[in-house]
């Protein structure tokens, strides 16, 4: 019966409003919380929830995007900008995009997404008026879990291979790109890399940030500041059981908030003295170190 059910939604859902203005695009690095900061974001059912619809790997509409697709902000792309449409204004239906919606008559979308870090300026660019919620993790925290989910990273085919991307912003770490051999420092370059271009493009964004860390360790706080942001009602009973509950990506059954003390730092015993060194000194060399530094807990608060 669940089962039928969620068919009946998954297929035959009316998404009523078109209006990007009623979409609310979470973006963050995969592996960074997203999926939990998601249902968190709609615990009360109050939007069409797409699940990552630029994978092209699973969504054959997306083919032109690769799986980390940069666009510059001012670039025109016809090809990328009929299907980010499609999605953005809720035209697009796919079983997969649409596997956890749960919600029958929709006039409000919430995009998660991970492969997006390197377009965000370009979306909003090109669809004004969408509210965006950009997640961080820390770099080693987001590894662990990468490499415990999906180990390998071909740096050469995701990103170097895109001509656009080495020329406007990984020009000058190619030397540093180069000498990531290992699959761990393949995935903290990968991180460096998200977050460079991104970083360059969130500022032209409306947008709020928020740290996984913070989440986790104030979520009260910063749910009620993105619920503002977004217009979402604060039903605090409700939302407190929604905290501790896992997400449905979540490699074991424990949410960061029931972890207790290790919520933050569970990374520390998974790499080496000389592997946690060489990871800061890469951020740094990306220029990145101001968003964590060397420790655990973000720098910044927005």
């Amino acid at each position: 019966m669940i089962g039928a059910i969620r068919n009946v939604l998954v297929k035959h859902f009316v998404d009523a409003d078109p209006d990007p203005r009623r979409t609310l695009l979470l973006t963050s690095a995969g592996r960074g919380g997203s999926t939990w900061l998601a249902e968190l974001l709609n615990y009360r059912n109050d939007f069409r929830y797409m699940f990552e619809p630029f994978y092209a790997g699973e969504v054959p509409a997306a083919a032109a995007f690769a799986n980390w697709q940069y666009l510059a902000p001012d670039e025109d792309s016809p090809t990328h900008l009929r299907f980010a449409t499609e999605v953005l204004t809720g035209r697009l239906r796919h079983d997969r995009v649409d596997m956890y919606n749960r919600r029958l008559f929709c006039s409000r979308r919430l995009v998660k997404e991970v492969r997006a870090n390197l377009m965000i300026g370009w979306l909003a660019e090109n669809l004004p008026g969408m509210k965006i919620i950009y997640l961080l993790r820390h770099p080693l925290a987001t590894v662990r879990s990468r490499l415990a989910h999906t180990p390998a990273m071909n740096l050469d085919a995701e990103f170097l291979s895109q001509e656009k991307l080495v020329r406007d912003h990984l020009q000058p770490h190619l030397d540093l790109i180069a000498h990531a051999r290992t699959d761990f420092e393949k995935h903290v370059t990968a991180w460096c890399i998200e977050y460079l271009v991104a970083e360059h493009q969130i500022g032209r964004c409306e947008h709020r940030t928020v740290y996984y860390e913070l989440l986790c360790t104030d979520p009260d706080r910063e749910l009620r500041r993105l619920m503002d942001y977004a217009s979402i009602p604060v039903d605090s009973p409700r939302l407190a059981r929604a905290v501790r509950r896992p997400s449905a990506t979540a490699l074991d059954r424990a949410t960061a908030i029931s972890k207790g003390d290790d919520l933050v730092d569970t990374w520390r015993s998974a790499f080496t003295d000389d592997q946690v060194r060489w990871a800061f000194e890469t951020i740094e060399a990306f220029g990145l170190s101001g968003m964590y530094g060397s420790g655990l807990m973000p720098l910044q608060r927005d």
